[in-house]
């Protein structure tokens, strides 16, 4: 019979206890180690994407919404509500990786957009043509009475005028009208008062000497219409006091009674500038419709300053009288959806006066999907080709990780046009103004498309900011102002209104 023994065997049984213990401890330990390489190294880059790929998600779910609206407005007449998912939660990793939920809400009431212009009827000035001054008869002479105004209208195809006016304080109003002219205008008399040269047609010269001494300082304008025209100055002898001399020389390319005519003014200009004056200054402008200014470049020359720029915008042709009319069209309404991510920073996506427009906590916001604001260049001209989206919306809001459905239905369509034309124009920049939680997304925008908008834009702050808050980068839930001129010549404007609910 077999004898049972304790005393020894406890020993080895007490060590396989000891053993077994350690055993759980290190099994815990490399567990809760795999657990926190996992959250600390592991789970944040994951969970960086899943987020980053919600914030994209939306954008391009907002931009859905976007095309949405637009491609309803194709077919007005077909009421149909149409939804827009947008997704509020982002990807998650259980069952450490939270979702990061979101909300949707509708705009600020405050939000919107202004559109003004004018447009401007064009009528031709009754002129009564080849009369004026007795000096000037037949557009041509010597005026040497002192402090009048000599004037004349001609009209004449390939001659040549000369005309002098040697009177003191006298003054000089001559309108042309006429191709292949020469003008040639010796002012000889002291103390010049105002001259006004208008030349309408193509290749026309007119030369301006001045030779004559002024204490004060007097003001003279040469308007030229047309193709191919240039302007000489010879200023020998002229002395001016001290604001000197201001002379103004514009060129406006016109062709039927449009002006300015495409780049047509880059055909005409400028002479030789002589020597001998003094304080004789001349300002030059090329005029445009096809959006290109540039700044002004200032050289002195051996009797003045001269200056030169290039201009883009509506000038009135010559011999014609404008009445404008001022139109506004006011648009409001948008939807916000806030991201709160957990692993990166809180995002705000915006469908925005007809854009999309993203934006990060504490930082700047850009123009994701752009507007439907577009420009072309034609022969005459740039036109511009606006849709303004007016959004009918009850104030609501949604939250959380579901996916929420944006309805929109059209309302209405209205489309507009304006032609330039020898009876009507565009008489002025078609001016956005913009009040918007995202001041510095539209500002850049405007600033990068100087085809329409060669001025870009400015930033007007509503209220006054304290350091180191500016127009372009205010508090969170500010709105300001952007003010950006579209300068075209012609015009084609759709205005969409659409009710927009959140469900």
């Amino acid at each position: 019979m077999r004898t049972w023994t304790t005393i020894h065997q406890r020993r080895y049984r007490a060590r396989k206890g000891q053993v077994s213990a350690v055993a759980v401890i290190l099994g815990l330990l490399l567990f809760v180690a795999f657990i926190a390489n996992f959250i600390l190294a592991e789970l944040p880059p994951q969970m960086t994407q899943y987020e980053t790929d919600h914030i994209i998600l939306v954008e391009d779910q907002l931009a859905r919404l976007q095309a949405t609206i637009l491609a309803e407005s194709l077919n007005a007449s077909v009421h149909l509500a149409l939804v827009s998912p947008v997704s509020l939660g982002s990807q998650a990793d259980p069952p450490f990786g939270q979702a990061a939920t979101s909300s949707v809400q509708t705009e600020f009431s405050s939000v919107g957009t202004v559109a003004s212009y004018q447009i401007s009827d064009l009528n031709s000035l009754p002129m009564t043509w080849d009369t004026g001054s007795a000096c000037l008869n037949g557009g041509h002479g010597t005026c040497s009475t002192a402090a009048v105004k000599n004037f004349y209208n001609e009209a004449v195809n390939g001659t040549a005028e000369a005309i002098t006016v040697s009177g003191t304080g006298a003054s000089l109003f001559y309108n042309l009208t006429g191709s292949n002219d020469t003008v040639t205008i010796t002012w000889s008399g002291p103390n010049m008062n105002v001259l006004n040269l208008v030349v309408n047609g193509n290749n026309d010269t007119v030369t301006f000497k001045k030779s004559a001494a002024d204490t004060g300082s007097p003001r003279g304008s040469f308007e030229f219409y047309g193709a191919d025209d240039k302007f000489i100055l010879t200023p020998s002898g002229s002395h001016s006091g001290a604001g000197g001399t201001v002379l103004t020389v514009q060129f406006v390319g016109s062709v039927n009674g449009i002006c300015p005519w495409g780049n047509l003014s880059a055909t005409d200009k400028l002479g030789t500038f002589g020597t001998g004056g003094t304080l004789v200054n001349v300002s030059t402008t090329w005029w445009n419709s096809v959006g290109y200014e540039s700044k002004v470049h200032t050289h002195t020359y051996s009797s003045g300053v001269e200056t030169y720029q290039n201009s883009t915008g509506f000038q009135q042709c010559a011999f014609t009288k404008s009445n404008p009319t001022t139109f506004t069209a006011q648009e409001s309404g948008g939807l916000l959806v806030n991201i709160y991510n957990h692993y990166i920073a809180q995002a705000l996506v915006a469908y925005d006066q007809g854009a999309v427009v993203a934006q990060e906590a504490g930082g700047g916001s850009i123009v994701i999907d752009p507007p439907a604001i577009s420009v072309t260049q034609q022969t005459a001209g740039s036109i511009g080709d606006v849709t303004l989206v007016n959004l009918v919306m009850t104030p609501s809001t949604q939250a959380g990780l579901s996916t929420a459905s944006v309805m929109s239905k059209i309302l209405t369509v209205s489309h507009f046009s304006v032609d330039a034309s020898a009876n009507q124009s565009l008489s002025s920049p078609f001016t956005f103004t913009i009040t918007t939680l995202f001041p510095d997304a539209w500002w850049t925008f405007f600033n990068n498309a100087p085809s329409g908008f060669p001025s870009g834009s400015t930033c007007v702050t509503i209220r006054p900011l304290a350091a180191p808050y500016t127009c372009l980068s205010p508090p969170e839930g500010t709105v300001e102002e952007i003010v950006a001129p579209m300068i075209v010549q012609s015009l084609v404007v759709t205005d969409v209104t659409a009710q927009v609910w959140i469900i």
